[in-house]
């Protein structure tokens, strides 16, 4: 008995068989990536019965991969006494060549992304290309994809957004891993902003456009200015680079001294990002300077949904790297922040803005005028 898969659409495939036994029986066992159609079976005495099986997803087998007769998986029928027992060997053709399963890192598979122009930030901002919300979420360097395709083969295809309509970019996003488990990476532009849309075709599909007619051309309709709905499964991601004049939810945090405001920005002090590390266990770009004229400092971190109860909200360590527990977490017109007296401030002393997980997510480093 070979299992189906899914359609084009996700719905899961059921092949069809018929049983005819002359005694009452019942499935009693099924491997774990097989699924009966409506759960279960059972027959009566001479009755032909009709099911179907289909490959289950979440299971310990990849469907990227066929599963033969030798791999020993069996479907076992028994009577209602348990004296007649019949087993029947199940295999797998594998998922379907033209089919593609991502598991994406917003909730949204139609997430806009913000993305630095160095390549190292990216802001999954709210938004969404068909106009619903979406959870906004932060990634460093890359963002994780796990990508289902037969025999792991697919190939990306990428369109940046010009004045001549859309125009292949083979060079502005890479998918770095193996066995689907990837890192998508953006690179560096020098300036401006650009718009790509990011598409992961499987092999077969990619082949045939390739191979045939205009190439990836035949992706593209109105004029070349669209890729066509036939695609969209194979969509994963809208980026909108620029800088943070350029339009990004990204922002710096607000200090203030003495009630005067405070220039704060991003630091390119490698030290302060070696003891952000060290001190935070944070590795990421939000690393920010500011210097104050001491008296009451206030540091508004201008992170959206953050907690300053939850998961240690704030943690800062002095110039020697001990704790520092003399601070008061308020709020005013300007959002929450977190107050301290740095009449006596020496040394730096390093702000580390943890989320509910204990998990920083930056680091404000204050020193003082002298």
């Amino acid at each position: 008995m070979t299992v189906g898969y899914k359609d084009l659409v996700n719905q899961p495939v059921f092949t069809k068989f018929t049983v005819k036994a002359n005694y009452r029986f019942t499935v009693t066992e099924t491997p774990a990536w097989v699924q009966l159609e409506g759960g279960f079976l059972v027959g009566t005495p001479g009755k032909a019965v009709e099911s179907g099986a289909s490959f289950q997803e979440n299971s310990i087998v990849s469907p990227k991969y066929p599963i033969s007769k030798e791999a020993n998986y069996f479907i076992t029928f028994a009577s209602e006494d348990g004296k007649a027992i019949v087993t029947v060997p199940v295999t797998f053709n594998g998922m379907t060549a033209e089919s593609i399963n991502f598991t994406y890192p917003s909730s949204s598979k139609w997430p806009v992304w913000d993305v630095s122009l160095d390549g190292k930030e990216f802001v999954q901002n709210g938004t969404t290309l068909t106009g619903s919300e979406s959870t906004k979420v932060t990634y460093h360097n890359f963002v994780p994809f796990t990508i289902n395709s037969f025999a792991d083969a697919y190939q990306l295809v990428v369109f940046e957004n010009s004045a001549n309509g859309l125009m292949e970019n083979a060079d502005a996003v890479q998918l770095k891993g193996e066995k689907g488990n990837v890192k998508l990476t953006v690179a560096p532009l020098a300036s401006g902003s650009r718009e790509l849309l990011v598409y992961v075709l499987p092999q077969k599909v990619y082949d045939k456009l390739v191979n045939e007619g205009n190439g990836l051309d035949d992706m593209l309709e109105n004029e070349y200015t669209t890729v066509s709905s036939s695609y969209d499964e194979y969509f994963i991601m809208d980026i909108m680079q620029h800088g943070n004049d350029g339009g990004s939810t990204v922002k710096s945090p607000l200090v203030t001294s003495m009630g005067m405001d405070a220039d704060c920005a991003l630091t390119t002090n490698a030290d302060y990002k070696m003891y952000a590390e060290g001190l935070f266990s944070y590795t990421g770009n939000d690393v920010f300077e500011s210097t104050v004229y001491g008296g009451y400092v206030a540091i508004y971190p201008q992170i959206d949904g953050w907690d300053p109860t939850a998961g240690d909200g704030v943690v800062i360590y002095d110039g020697t790297g001990n704790t520092v527990d003399n601070y008061e977490r308020q709020m005013d017109d300007k959002g929450i922040y977190i107050g301290f007296m740095a009449d006596e401030l020496t040394a730096p002393i390093l702000v580390g803005f943890n989320d509910a997980m204990h998990v920083c997510k930056r680091v404000v480093v204050i020193n003082k005028m002298q």
